[in-house]
């Protein structure tokens, strides 16, 4: 059969398929095992028509046998790069580049796709790779749609393309545009392969978990980003890093908490039990388990859970999150009830575990002291202090006992907390007895010693400032809320 023929006959069995041939992303075709042995034929016909079209210089006939080559299989990388190559001899280097891209993206260390969008950059200065997107600068004569329907076959991608760009709906030429690579034709593919027989060492789910986990470390302190990225881990089935940078959104910004992914709770609190189970002594999973609890209103449950982590010897970077989380579930259950399940927490993990006793020593003795029951809700209240009071003299604070140069970094975050507590309590005390309240701008620890609530200063063992903030909470210029 002459190249005449199969050509001819090419073309009348992929009418239906040409107005998707100029496009990126044209129908999946599902193949079974048994329709992939037969396809592998026709996909080589395809390759070599491709190719010898593409010698005589004929490169809108070669992307048609190319379009062929992703409907039949998208798992091939040439299916790509070859139509990067004609788009770039055709002088249209924004579909060349979106190739070439794309090509990079599943083949990242693929030279020849490396060399074409060097090219690419060369004739289209500003044309750039990243973050799974092509960045591409308008030139004369282009515009938004123009662009999205010479990438992706239709004007159905404006909305989302509007989206990736900040909102942004008007572009002149000169403007940069953001295009997201389409990754709904390789969805499903588990193997990348060649047309020399090979395989690519890695599956797809894994080049895209290293893609995420890139643009992960660059987020900084975006919460919305964290939030966007859980979501791309759970796609992948990642469910352990889904709920990490779930979490993390939550810390950065607590809108996130109101906007919990069920599927991802779901699944992270069978997977995290299961984990917990085989590993008792894991202070970091005893701290997303609480944190799953909270979310989904168990704030008993949680507090409980987030002082076990805390107690058992907790990475010195959740601690801050973890103090939090506990702020909150106390705001959602009653005081009292709050210190005994701390009290639980303690004793247990100092029953559990040897290894966390310096943490729990250090817990004993920063905790403030019990109060007799009858005396903390007592209906009888001290005489109110009055505001025009003459002011005492400061009194010297009572040193603390606590050895703070022998603490690890651990141990002095969860001092500090403590001590932030501590004067918490007494603002809140001192607030009962009086009618005009203590707040961030009369805050003072002096007068909270004048009226016998501190005996002593509580302060930071590593040397930060405890200030009150406009909530009225405590902070310290160190280890933060």
């Amino acid at each position: 059969m002459n190249s005449k023929l199969l050509l001819k006959i090419s073309i009348i069995i992929n009418l239906t398929l040409i107005l998707s041939a100029f496009s990126p992303c044209p129908p999946v075709i599902a193949a079974t095992d048994e329709m992939q042995l037969m396809f592998s034929e026709n996909i080589k016909e395809h390759f070599f028509l491709g190719d010898e079209l593409f010698q005589k210089k004929d490169y809108t006939g070669a992307l048609i046998e190319y379009a062929n080559i992703r409907n039949i299989d998208p798992a091939y990388i040439e299916g790509y790069f070859y139509p990067a190559k004609c788009y770039f001899q055709l002088g249209k280097y924004l579909e060349s580049g979106y190739f070439a891209a794309y090509t990079l993206h599943l083949d990242p260390a693929n030279e020849d796709a490396k060399k074409l969008l060097s090219d690419v950059k060369e004739k289209a200065p500003g044309t750039d790779f990243k973050d799974d997107a092509l960045i591409y600068v308008l030139g004369s004569g282009e515009n938004l749609e123009k662009a999205v329907f010479r990438v992706y076959g239709s004007s159905l991608y404006i909305k989302g393309v509007i989206e990736q760009n900040g909102g942004k709906k008007e572009f002149k030429q000169g403007d940069k545009i953001v295009l997201p690579l389409d990754f709904s034709i390789v969805e499903g593919i588990k193997k990348l392969k060649k047309f020399d027989g090979t395989t690519l060492q890695y599956d797809l789910e894994t080049l895209k978990e290293s893609l995420i986990e890139q643009k992960e470390r660059n987020l900084g302190e975006d919460a919305e980003g964290y939030f966007k990225i859980s979501d791309e881990y759970l796609k992948i089935n990642r469910v352990t890093k889904a709920l990490m940078a779930y979490e993390m959104a939550c810390y950065l910004d607590s809108k996130y908490i109101q906007k919990p992914n069920q599927e991802l709770i779901s699944k992270a609190s069978e997977e995290t039990k299961k984990f917990i189970e085989k590993n008792k002594d894991n202070a970091n999973a005893y701290f997303y388990i609480a944190f799953l609890q909270f979310i989904q209103g168990n704030y008993t449950e949680a507090l409980s859970n987030f002082s076990f982590s805390i107690s058992y010897g907790i990475k010195a970077e959740y601690l801050s999150r973890s103090f939090k989380y506990t702020t909150l579930c106390k705001k959602n259950i009653k005081e009292a009830e709050a210190k005994r399940i701390e009290k639980d927490a303690l004793l247990k993990a100092s029953a559990d575990s040897s290894r966390s006793q310096a943490m729990v020593d250090v817990m004993k003795k920063t905790a403030p002291a019990e109060e007799d029951t009858k005396t903390e809700y007592s209906s009888k209240k001290p005489e109110p202090v009055e505001e025009t009071a003459e002011v005492k003299p400061e009194t010297k604070p009572v040193e603390s006992e606590v050895d703070i140069s022998a603490m690890t970094k651990e141990q002095k975050i969860y001092y500090c907390y403590q001590q932030r507590k501590k004067i918490e309590e007494a603002v809140s005390k001192y607030n009962e007895n009086n009618i005009i309240e203590m707040n961030m701008e009369t805050y003072s620890l002096q007068r909270l010693r004048e009226n016998n609530i501190l005996k002593e200063d509580p302060k930071c063992p590593e040397g930060g400032e405890l200030k009150m903030n406009h909530n009225g909470y405590i902070e310290c210029s160190v280890h933060g809320l």
